[in-house]
């Protein structure tokens, strides 16, 4: 479900989110047992700095966001380098200081360099994870203002709210126990035990809100093409995906890219292809392919009537809307207007004369 060739990008983050505690209570067992003392470079198996990042960007990717990853995600990966540089600074030591260190995590007497961790660690769980319950709210209001859909908002929206709620509550109720009970029993038994519960809900609710058809829904959407007649898409608001697919074409103009695929946009929306192509046939009546030739000339619409297009012949406005070749953009024009471009120019000449 989660790291398998057809699992898309969100799913596998939600993979992540789900084995990095693990990778926590991993560490925790081996101080707990004494082995990490004689194989202290197992410390390095903690990656619970990146847990929250990881949150955000698969609350972002859910509502349907996509990632570019530039320089600028390496800040995201401070505070994991600062707990890189601090277990290097640690097995570094002799086994003497790396004895008594564990011994007196394991009873509870934390070194300073621990508790500032612990500090780090809780700042920036709780900013993460404040910022992506404000961008949850907001596609939410972004989407009821302009959305003409019966629904208040999409159930992708009402899971992905629902995830962060838990998320919120789970980081709670681990500080509720750090003050009722001793950290060493919260960090090795009630911990554990709590993270299992809340990922069980989590894992389940992600299966019941995936995106991915079923064998039966894909073989059957295949073999019927554009003749199906039955929704196959049972669980997903194609209402919902339409309007992200008019969100992304208008607001990013992926069309003016003359080589832009159904797979470029699939991408783009984080969905299947098969997904993106029943939408667009269902609901607006037409195939890719007459889809994006339809933002296209509309666009070039526009550039004909812009006095700073003026420069650009009719062939040249035809490619710089996304056609591969002036005359697939007098064919489209045609199809989609009913007028050549030089018709529709002079048609609106005449109805700007008294």
């Amino acid at each position: 479900m989660f790291f398998g060739k057809k699992a898309n990008l969100a799913n596998k983050i939600l993979g992540i989110v789900i084995i990095i505690p693990a990778t926590t209570f991993t560490v925790n067992y081996f101080i707990y047992t004494g082995f990490i003392k004689e194989h202290p470079w197992l410390v390095f198996i903690n990656m619970n700095m990146l847990w929250a990042p990881m949150v955000l960007w698969y609350v972002l990717l859910t509502l349907g966001h996509t990632i570019k990853i530039t320089w600028l995600h390496a800040l995201h990966l401070i505070p994991f380098l600062f707990l890189i540089l601090a277990n290097l600074y640690l097995v570094s030591h002799d086994k003497k200081y790396i004895s008594e260190f564990f011994n007196n995590v394991f009873n509870g007497k934390f070194p300073l360099a621990i508790i500032l961790a612990n500090a780090l660690l809780l700042i920036q769980a709780f900013s993460y994870l404040t910022y992506a319950y404000y961008k949850i709210n907001k596609e939410i209001r972004i989407y009821s203002s302009e959305s003409k859909s019966e629904h208040p908002y999409p159930s992708q929206f009402k899971w992905v709210k629902f995830f962060i709620l838990i998320i919120i509550s789970l980081n709670v109720m681990a500080m509720i126990l750090y003050s009722i009970f001793p950290s060493d029993d919260v960090g090795y038994i009630y911990n554990p035990l709590l993270y299992d519960i809340v990922f069980y809900m989590v894992i389940g609710g992600s299966v019941v809100n995936s995106n991915f058809l079923s064998v039966i829904e894909l073989k059957k959407f295949l073999s019927d093409g554009s003749q199906i007649r039955i929704n196959p898409f049972t669980k997903i608001d194609t209402q919902e995906v339409l309007f992200r697919i008019k969100e992304v074409m208008e607001k990013e103009k992926p069309f003016l890219n003359p080589e832009f695929t159904l797979n470029d946009l699939s991408v783009k929306l984080n969905q299947s292809a098969h997904l993106v192509s029943y939408c667009i046939n269902q609901i607006s009546g037409k195939n890719f392919s007459d889809f994006i030739n339809q933002y296209r000339i509309e666009h070039s619409i526009n550039m004909l009537k812009d006095p700073s297009a003026s420069g650009f012949s009719m062939d040249g406005v035809g490619l710089e809307c996304g056609f591969g070749s002036p005359a697939s953009f007098y064919r489209s024009f045609k199809k989609i207007t009913g007028f050549t471009p030089s018709q529709l120019l002079k048609l609106k000449e005449q109805q700007k004369q008294p």
